[in-house]
């Protein structure tokens, strides 16, 4: 077969004409005579979560910054070029991943470098702005007056096995060709772009053939033995390749245009206006991109604004960081220590005493008496080395049943906890409060507020820390409430 389809993120067998790729294939779509997509991000592998989110690794995060970097360019040269480009609008992913970009979260002294992350989805493969997106899935679909001449083959064969996982707004200049059952809303939709067409599909699905599989198998036919497929496979493969090249003949047949020839292009027949339009495209396309850098920088710049909200839902490390953040707010000189003996998840003081502190999350549990004994023998070690003359004062930093709203959560301390503060006189600090604490300082920038805040933690030695009540903030009192 002389023409070819290059089927990205598809999980059906390559079959002539018809190639399947991965989402992070490096293959020119040029190559290609139609461009098919599945945006998927499950190529990217996930060990573990972030805000109860999918994260992607970091070996994979290289590879999706990577891949996202090349996709646009790839997609706006395909329809540049005049090929048809069909999306099939499978289910959302949202997925966290590393940007790459490191910050110190520790101190000048004693640096700690982070990685941060920011939120990614599979639609982030469309090259279009799809205006009042719903996620939702539905399987009455309606074909429009202008999709039918379009679409009509092409439903007959895939009626039974299309569901649509989202509805938007179709933009005047787009051409809606299906919709919810009502109508009010496209699923489908046709776009011009540079000389080529790009098309918006819903999901067809194919889980259906793994039954028809297994009753082959179970009579006794296997998979192919070279492609190792199925045939029921191999021929849906089949059906939708043929399907797509129809509906690539049909779109450009109603295409009024005709390309225009290479020759064309040759400076004898072009106007002296083309020159100046195609200098101020290429000063827009400048300033593009460097909003694009500013836009990314102000993004990254916002996700480290917000890293104080940790003390809230986060534990480990994150949780850590931002403690000592909250800390340096409320003008405590923080640090992170660690040498070959001793690590201490914060060692802050001001005028008011020097403190260690120790800092633990729980998913679904009250903070237990072990955190407590280890903050006692952190102060007994750190009052040991040579160059302290005065212990500290012991304060353990708890943030239990993190995923819940503070309101909602139940005792943050157990009994012997208490007990525990009590006898050796420990501070107890709850993460929330600190936050609101914080919040409000950051916000006001408040000194007075500060002080007090660190006298409450200096004279709670044996208790739970309440902090003070800011003169008139209603967002504190809201926050403090839960």
């Amino acid at each position: 077969m002389s023409r070819t389809i290059f089927a990205f993120g598809f999980n059906l067998p390559s079959v002539d004409g018809f190639d399947t790729l991965d989402i992070t294939s490096e293959r020119s779509m040029l190559d290609a005579d139609i461009i098919a997509v599945e945006p998927s991000l499950d190529e990217f592998q996930t060990y573990e979560t972030y805000q109860g989110v999918p994260l992607i690794s970091e070996h994979s995060s290289a590879q999706y910054r990577e891949t996202m970097v090349r996709w646009p360019a790839q997609i706006s040269a395909a329809l540049k070029a005049g090929k048809t480009v069909f999306v099939f609008l499978t289910k959302f992913q949202k997925h966290f991943y590393y940007t790459g970009t490191k910050r110190n979260v520790g101190t000048p002294g004693k640096p700690r470098m982070q990685t941060d992350v920011q939120s990614c989805g599979n639609y982030d493969f469309i090259p279009l702005d799809l205006k009042g997106l719903s996620l939702a899935d539905g399987s009455f679909i309606k074909i429009t007056r202008e999709g039918a001449p379009l679409l009509d083959q092409f439903w007959r064969e895939f009626e039974g096995c299309t569901e649509y996982r989202c509805y938007f707004k179709s933009d005047p200049s787009w051409t809606t060709l299906m919709t919810t059952k009502g109508g009010e809303h496209a699923v489908a939709a046709s776009v011009r772009l540079g000389e080529g067409n790009l098309v918006l599909l819903p999901e067809i699905t194919w889980g259906h053939l793994d039954a028809l599989a297994a009753e082959r198998e179970a009579a006794g036919y296997g998979e192919d033995e070279v492609t190792g497929w199925s045939q029921e496979y191999t021929q849906f493969a089949l059906r939708l390749r043929d399907n797509l090249f129809a509906l690539d003949k049909r779109l450009r047949s109603s295409d009024e245009r005709t390309d225009a020839p290479e020759w064309t292009n040759a400076s004898v027949y072009r106007f002296a206006s083309e020159a100046d339009i195609e200098g101020e495209m290429l000063a827009l396309t400048e300033q593009i991109e460097t909003l694009r850098r500013r836009y990314a920088d102000l993004g990254t710049r916002l996700a480290s604004e917000g890293e104080l909200r940790c003390l809230l839902f986060e534990t480990g490390l994150r949780l850590e960081a931002a403690v000592r953040e909250a800390l340096s707010i409320l003008g405590f000189n923080v640090e992170h220590f660690e040498d070959d003996q001793s690590e201490f998840d914060a060692i802050f003081s001001s005028s008011e005493g020097r403190f260690i502190g120790e800092v633990e999350g729980r998913d679904n549990k009250a903070i237990d008496v072990k955190k407590a004994s280890q903050l006692h023998r952190n102060i007994s070690e750190d009052f040991a080395r040579e160059d302290v003359e005065e212990m500290a004062i012991g304060v353990l930093f708890g943030n239990p049943f993190r995923l819940s709203p503070p309101a909602e959560r139940e005792a943050f301390f157990t009994r012997k906890v208490l007990h525990f503060a009590d006898t050796v006189k420990l501070a107890l600090v709850q993460t929330p409060d600190l936050f609101a604490a914080a919040r409000h300082v950051k916000n006001t920038g408040d000194a007075a507020f500060a002080q007090q805040c660190r006298e409450a933690i200096a004279a709670a030695a044996g208790g739970v820390v309440e902090f003070p009540q800011p003169a008139s903030n209603s967002d504190f009192d809201v926050l403090q409430d839960g």
